[in-house]
């Protein structure tokens, strides 16, 4: 386990029933203020917080649905369909980080990035979620909820090593640990430190995504991927990466036939059924959008196909 985080680190954050701490950053960008709100509804858990209309810092804004305009996006898909329709014209699309701190959609069939949102400071942790029309995703010592339609950037104190999505909620991996995994059914349940249960995973785990009732997760050294149905702590299913493909920078699962990996160069979509390395995605992008080159695969990974 890692060093340098005290392993009492703000837990009453996490228990339940108790309070945490939120810091918000105010929006500062070229977008502008937005004049109505939206509430995001979420495909992947409840958002209940309402994303306004500005375009944060770097962001684009995207109409509120005032004066006979369309609605706004309820999910993220319609997010990139707004900002990204050349990405999601693709068969498949993933969000995750450029070059830190860039929210991006990336199209699997091409590795073309779109800019979404550019914030601050980008995760410190390799897994994120997306709930609505926010990207979730752990600072130091902070869950961080990232709308993705402008706005307020929300720090929420908490032990954090990783967070996904798992049955129309959130969890929340436990850095201090490393095996525990906290269930919210909502942002407001994740901020108020309400959990509606927790289970410990039999590995240190460095990645997780979910599909269905399976937690996915791979280790810092990423060999074989792996499947849990919690409480169950013997793997359901488990899947040979083969040759060491480095250090973990995402993981998605994406339907019951695809799973998506992010190692150091790239992109891996690979089949469920076989293991089988269908493509390897090699990520571009327009270096006056990203801060310059685009180095290696995104930070964090959630990904969908394409209606």
């Amino acid at each position: 386990m890692a060093l340098g985080r005290s392993p009492f680190v703000l837990a009453s954050a996490l228990a339940t029933s108790s309070c945490a701490s939120t810091v918000v950053e105010e929006a500062r960008g070229d977008g502008g203020s937005g004049e109505g709100t939206a509430t995001a509804n979420a495909s992947g858990g409840a958002s209940d917080a309402g994303a306004s209309g500005a375009g944060g810092s770097g962001g684009s804004e995207v109409g509120t649905g005032e004066g006979g305009a369309a609605p706004p996006p309820a999910d993220v898909a319609g997010v990139v369909d707004a900002l990204c329709p050349e990405v999601a014209d693709e068969s498949m699309v993933c969000i995750g980080f450029i070059n830190g701190r860039h929210i991006s959609a990336i199209g699997l069939d091409t590795g073309a990035a779109c800019l979404l949102r550019t914030i601050d400071t980008g995760p410190r942790e390799v897994s994120i979620a997306v709930v609505g029309t926010d990207v979730l995703f752990c600072d130091l010592d902070a869950v961080v909820r990232a709308p993705l339609m402008g706005g307020e950037v929300e720090h929420v104190v908490a032990d954090c090593g990783g967070v996904f999505n798992f049955e129309g909620g959130i969890a929340l991996a436990l850095w201090n640990t490393g095996t525990d995994v906290l269930f919210h059914d909502s942002w407001s349940d994740l901020v108020m430190g309400n959990s509606t249960g927790r289970t410990q995973l039999p590995i240190l785990a460095k990645a997780y995504a979910s599909f269905g009732e399976t937690i996915w997760v791979t280790e810092s050294i990423a060999l074989d991927l792996y499947g849990f149905d919690p409480p169950d702590v013997d793997a359901v299913e488990v899947i040979s990466l083969g040759e060491d493909p480095g250090s973990p920078q995402g993981l998605a699962v994406v339907d019951d036939s695809t799973i998506v990996f992010g190692h150091p160069f790239g992109i891996y979509v690979i089949d469920r059924a076989s293991g089988q390395r269908l493509r390897d995605v090699d990520v571009f992008g327009d270096e006056s959008v990203f801060d310059g080159p685009v180095f290696g695969p995104p930070t964090g990974l959630s990904c969908y196909r394409s209606p």
